[in-house]
């Protein structure tokens, strides 16, 4: 009966000695594992910010083209865009265009700045079955600029279509 006394407290001990070095294990890399989570998140939070501002630049850039094409449309149907000078059409010929790409880009919430620009021309010179382009770009400015030395990013978009009234 000694003897097995004995077997239990030797068990007893070894036991107890097994669980304070596991303890003392665990406790010991507690500021690791908080200096690792650390950098981690940091990672984790760069790259959500990054897929954030490309899903952002992805947006405007498909409501460029939107904003584009449809003032291309637009314009290859406006009748009076032939007279004046230059291959360029101005605000004052041809409002309701320029009103169209206005209300398109208004819509998707691209703000009327200096980084926003819209223009219609005939590149190929006026007249009719001429082709009539529609240029549109914006200053995109990332949330994350990964070098913040660059500045915003210029998107354009152009459409083009055959000029069909007279």
């Amino acid at each position: 009966m000694v003897k097995i006394r004995q077997n239990q407290q030797i068990f007893q001990r070894q036991a107890w000695s097994v669980w304070q070095y596991t303890r003392r294990a665990l406790h010991a890399d507690a500021g690791a594992v908080i200096i690792e989570f650390a950098l981690v998140a940091l990672l984790l939070v760069l790259l959500v910010a990054g897929i954030v501002d490309a899903s952002e630049a992805f947006r405007i850039k498909h409501v460029l083209w939107v904003t584009a094409r449809e003032g291309a449309r637009a314009a290859s149907t406006t009748s009076g865009l032939l007279g004046g000078g230059g291959t360029s059409v101005a605000e004052t010929d041809a409002p309701q265009v320029y009103a169209t790409m206005d209300q398109i880009l208004n819509n998707a919430h691209l703000q009327v700045t200096a980084a926003r620009t819209r223009n219609v021309s005939f590149p190929n010179g006026k007249g009719p079955g001429q082709p009539i382009q529609a240029t549109v770009t914006y200053d995109y400015v990332p949330i994350v600029g990964i070098v913040p030395s660059l500045g915003p990013v210029k998107l354009k978009s152009a459409s083009t279509m055959r000029y069909e009234s007279s």
